[in-house]
């Protein structure tokens, strides 16, 4: 007979981790559902992980996870997209709470630097859980020209040690952008759309815009402008449901027909039309990012000056602040010094592919998890 100490540490060893992934953005979904999805098939009958749709990001988190094939184990309802950023933390904080709690789990893995990577993080501090982030990488330099974004970084930051943060480079699997067959037409949702014409395309999603002043209302009306003068492009907005940027955009886009405000659409729809715009204007690192592996050129918009620390040498980048947007800073001039036709410059490197930078993150999660395993093991699983 076995003594009790041995039987009890073989069982302890043989106890899982518990792991909640918590994703709320359409990014930080993109970006961890891929991965899940592999560790999900692999550690199922170990019941090691799990998904939470937390509603930050509304239809455009539903689409990505159906886009995924992903049913999450719990979702939540959607956020209403006027809610400020202090109930929308709140909101976070006690889904991601109620989450793990649920799951038992012992550790989280979140990613983004949004409200819902910052309420895990705090989560995590709070009940003494380890906590891995899936730091996004910023080679446009978005998130630093953000005053609030940047403080959601360092808040996160300082929740963890170094040795649970992982850099990311964002880069969904080849396999994972297959459309399986399936027509992917924009005239069925743009019914105004012309093939083989300049167009910009503007992603602006940033919630906090409409908080500090009237910045879609002034966008919207600089889009505009544009298109008058340049009848033989196209402004293509993606749209989020969001009922304060889109009503300024619907309204100066009347009698306009360059000017579209797109749905949201299925993933590899969105990529085709990111692969024939000429020019991104954004406020997404995560955006800036597909813009950049593209090799578009990209216009950020900012609350901040560009600070000087430089971007992607091969590729083209105008940095904008509500404060210079104007009639003559058409983003489209930036396809002047580039190929008209495409709109892109030629790399002077390679990137990462995407299923190179998806199995690296593959093997530092694993080695992460391995960690959280010998650590059980030793302190007796507590």
């Amino acid at each position: 007979m076995n003594p009790l100490g041995q039987v009890s540490k073989k069982s302890i060893r043989r106890k899982p981790v518990r792991i909640a992934w918590i994703g709320g953005r359409r990014g930080e979904l993109l970006s961890i559902a891929p991965l899940f999805r592999h560790f999900r098939k692999r550690y199922h009958d170990r019941q090691l992980h799990w998904l939470c749709d937390t509603g930050e990001d509304g239809m455009a988190s539903s689409q990505a996870l159906d886009y995924l094939k992903l049913v999450p184990d719990k979702t939540s309802d959607l956020c209403h997209p006027a809610e400020e950023t202090v109930l929308r933390i709140r909101l976070m904080i006690d889904r991601s709470e109620s989450f793990m709690r649920h799951c038992k789990a012992d550790a989280a893995v979140f990613s983004g630097c949004g409200p819902t990577a910052l309420a895990a993080s705090i989560c995590c501090m709070t009940r003494r859980s380890r906590g891995l982030w899936l730091k996004p990488s910023d080679p446009a330099g978005v998130i630093r020209r953000f005053t609030l974004e940047s403080c959601y970084q360092r808040m996160i930051h300082a929740s963890f040690p170094p040795s649970d943060i992982v850099n990311l480079d964002y880069h969904v699997p080849t396999g994972m952008t297959d459309d399986g067959g399936q027509e992917l037409n924009p005239e069925v949702d743009l019914p105004d759309y012309r093939e083989k014409v300049p167009r910009l395309l503007v992603h602006v999603q940033r919630r906090e815009w409409n908080i500090k002043g009237s910045l879609s209302e002034r966008l919207a009306h600089m889009i505009a402008a544009w298109a008058r003068r340049r009848p033989g492009a196209d402004y293509l907005v993606l749209g989020n449901l969001n009922a304060c940027t889109e009503r300024p955009v619907r309204i100066h886009a009347e009698n306009l027909g360059n000017y579209m405000i797109a749905p949201p659409l299925p993933y590899p729809l969105y990529l085709r039309l990111m692969r024939e715009c000429s020019v991104v204007l954004t406020d997404s690192p995560l955006v800036a990012t597909e813009a950049l592996q593209h090799a578009k050129p990209l216009a950020v918009l900012g609350e901040l000056e560009e600070d000087g620390q430089g971007g992607v040498p091969f590729v083209q980048i105008r940095h904008v602040t509500p404060d210079t947007l104007s009639e003559d800073a058409d983003p489209l001039d930036l396809m002047d010094v580039n190929d008209v036709a495409s709109g892109m410059m030629p790399p002077t490197g390679e990137p990462a592919s995407p299923d190179v930078a998806h199995q690296m993150a593959i093997d530092r999660i694993e080695g992460w998890v391995r960690k959280l395993e010998a650590e059980r093991s030793i302190f007796g699983g507590e």
